[in-house]
């Protein structure tokens, strides 16, 4: 096949599309099996590609990230920002906050809005005293291990 006849058509774009994505460098003029591998292969990564890219997007876009596709150079996430550089993200994390806590709060009540946080609160004060209590008691008993030990050496 010719590189003319290649370069100008649809499967032509695929097969440079494919070694552009995964930085490889093009043969001069492959053999046909290889072309047309090569070709069938890409269009399937496309397609698995669209497929994750419009699933990701659905998923992100609504908290103001953006995905962007897997054959554009460089493939990364992009935050979204509101004029003077407020981030999306930022805005959307409280709004749907508030919607949930005010559909849990009609749903099923205060007790099961507010209680997971203050169970959350007590947990974590608890787990800190504990800690500190620790802490206080090991450091306790090693002052006294050192000085008992530090007493004896000296006589």
């Amino acid at each position: 096949m010719k590189q003319e006849t290649r370069q100008g058509s649809w499967h032509g774009r695929l097969y440079a599309l494919i070694h552009r994505t995964f930085g490889a460098r093009m043969e001069d003029d492959p053999d046909g099996f290889t072309y047309w591998t090569l070709v069938a292969l890409a269009a399937l990564f496309l397609a698995a590609s669209a497929i994750i890219f419009v699933v990701t997007n659905i998923c992100t876009l609504p908290f103001g990230v953006y995905a962007r596709p897997a054959w554009e150079n460089p493939n990364r996430f992009v935050l979204l920002f509101f004029p003077k550089r407020v981030p999306v993200i930022a805005v959307a994390v409280g709004i749907y906050f508030v919607l949930i806590a005010a559909r849990q709060w009609s749903e099923r009540g205060l007790f099961a809005t507010v209680g997971p946080f203050v169970v959350m609160i007590a947990v974590l004060v608890a787990s800190f005293g504990g800690f500190i209590a620790l802490n206080r008691l090991l450091s306790a008993r090693h002052e006294t291990g050192r000085n008992a030990g530090t007493g004896s050496a000296q006589e």
